[in-house]
């Protein structure tokens, strides 16, 4: 009876325990099955939908170069003022304002950040669950290296300093010892999933006699040093996937573009974008994936004292357009606005970060807060868009007197917010030289050196007040040679003035 009851209870057991594994695999498969539909309901989810973002990763640029920002600002202003948007990662520009170490000790600029600096402003990036991404330059815009005459031996044109020669076998040995000591620093914070390598602005490519005697074309000479890079990194990081810029193969014959293991990122920083819903869909078939690339700041001429809202949110409202166009499933990963501190290496600096947190505001609501349903089904022109479905919300991050105020044709914006008082004497400064030029030197009833040292008095008294403006973010030494520019102009356009006077002086006493 016991050994009957045993096998009962066996029995009854097993079948339970098969009943339970069929169940775990029906939940399994129902559980499958029900993610998937999720998926896709998320992928088809209106625009409309506050919880479905036309790009679901934004991420800003940081560029360091030309005018480093102190850590105080960064991590306290600017860093707090992105954690009130949607941000997803910051792409960090370092050239020479990375610390670097052995024999590339030479490269960092004298007013390069420590790794100690570094750690502490991306920790605290890590912690405002945003991702950091290196921009490492590794075709073009290398004149942070090759400006030293210990490199200079490995341009590719002997007379520009921004190009490697791929073919040099110097060449990679360099741009490895760039890439390790980068890459090396950063995974010590923590696994690293993206690094972007540059590769615009390549402006000599097989031009010297080592790259044209291997018979390659541009294209060809330019994919393969890309493969080269990509799998410098790949050996040193197997999981962290590449980002580079499309310019040099935009436009490319199709047959010769060969498959790069990277996500290529569709930069255009004009207001009217060109790249069209088909050109981005074809990407795919060439690379990884893809994003697009817009500009907040540095793209309305190297002269440009603040970014021009205008143009700006133009580009950016172009690019949100031309997107919500697309099938969600042919949508890039995601958007960069890009925001360079200077045009190339040598230039002065354009735009100061601070002054263009306006535009940083502007843009990012925007991209965030696109409504393409709305758009797409009226005929409304970039104005009312913006004052209907823009403005309404930006008073939360900036505070905007007017619609009129924030597009202005010189950039000044008319608002309240962190860097108003640097952008409003530099402003006053920076409009000295219309006085200079147009005072009636003549008119002047007292003497005219008299004249001329009070004019130079006004130079000193407002370089002296934006200075002050300029320490509270920026390092003395940079701060001086930012505003030695402006000095420099106003002091030329002085001269020029003086000397017409002592001409037309002369020429009144020998009539």
């Amino acid at each position: 009876m016991q050994r009957l009851l045993s096998i009962s209870i066996k029995t009854n057991s097993s079948v339970i325990l098969k009943r339970i594994k069929l169940k775990k695999k029906r939940n399994f498969f129902l559980c499958f099955f029900a993610c998937l539909v999720f998926y896709f309901l998320y992928k088809a989810t209106p625009l409309t939908d506050p919880h479905s973002p036309l790009f679901h990763n934004v991420i800003v640029h940081l560029d360091l170069k030309g005018a480093p920002l102190k850590l105080v600002y960064l991590q306290t202003n600017f860093l707090r003022f992105l954690t009130m948007f949607r941000v997803n990662a910051i792409l960090v520009e370092y050239e020479d304002m990375f610390p670097f170490t052995a024999k590339l000790i030479n490269v960092s600029s004298p007013h390069c950040y420590g790794k100690l600096t570094l750690k502490r402003f991306f920790d605290a990036v890590f912690f405002s669950n945003m991702d950091v991404i290196p921009l490492i330059q590794t075709f073009g815009n290398l004149e942070y290296l090759f400006k030293h005459p210990e490199l200079a031996h490995l341009r590719e044109n002997p007379g520009s300093a921004d190009t490697i020669c791929p073919n040099h076998p110097g060449s990679m040995k360099v741009l490895k010892n760039v890439i390790v000591q980068i890459m090396d620093f950063h995974k010590k914070l923590g696994p690293i999933q993206y690094v972007h390598i540059g590769g615009n602005e390549a402006l000599h490519i097989n031009e010297c006699d080592r790259c044209r005697k291997t018979n390659m074309s541009r294209l060809a000479q330019y994919q393969k040093h890309i493969q080269t890079v990509v799998s410098i990194i790949k050996e040193h990081s197997p999981n962290t996937k590449v980002m580079m810029w499309d310019n040099l193969l935009r436009g490319a014959n199709k047959d010769e573009i060969v498959k790069l293991p990277v996500e290529i990122v569709v930069w255009e920083g004009e207001p009217e974008v060109k790249a069209t819903p088909s050109e981005l869909t074809e990407l795919m078939t060439h690379y990884n994936d893809y994003w697009v690339a817009s500009s907040y700041k540095c793209a309305d001429g190297e002269a440009s004292l603040f970014p021009i809202m205008e143009q700006r949110f133009k580009n950016h409202y172009n690019w949100m357009r031309v997107v919500a166009s697309m099938p969600a499933l042919d949508r890039p990963k995601g958007i960069i606005l890009t925001g360079p501190a200077r045009y190339r290496h040598s230039a002065p600096v354009c735009e100061l970060l601070p002054i263009s947190i306006p535009s940083i505001a502007l843009n990012l609501v925007t991209v965030t807060s696109f409504d393409a349903q709305i758009n797409l089904n009226r005929t409304k022109d970039w104005k009312q868009y913006y004052f209907e479905h823009i403005h309404p919300y930006l008073g939360n991050y900036i505070n905007i007197e007017s619609l009129f105020s924030l597009f202005k044709r010189d950039g000044y914006c008319h608002a309240q917010y962190l860097g108003t008082e640097i952008a409003d004497n530099l402003r006053l400064f920076y409009g000295i030289e219309d006085g200079l030029k147009n005072y009636d030197v003549q008119g002047y009833p007292g003497n005219k050196t008299e004249l001329f040292t009070k004019m130079n008095n006004t130079i000193e008294r407002y370089r002296a007040k934006v200075l002050t403006d300029l320490l509270e973010v920026f390092k003395e030494e940079v701060a001086k040679d930012y505003l030695s520019y402006f000095v420099e102009h106003l002091n030329q356009i002085l001269n020029e003035r003086m000397i017409q006077e002592e001409k037309l002086l002369h020429l009144n006493n020998t009539m």
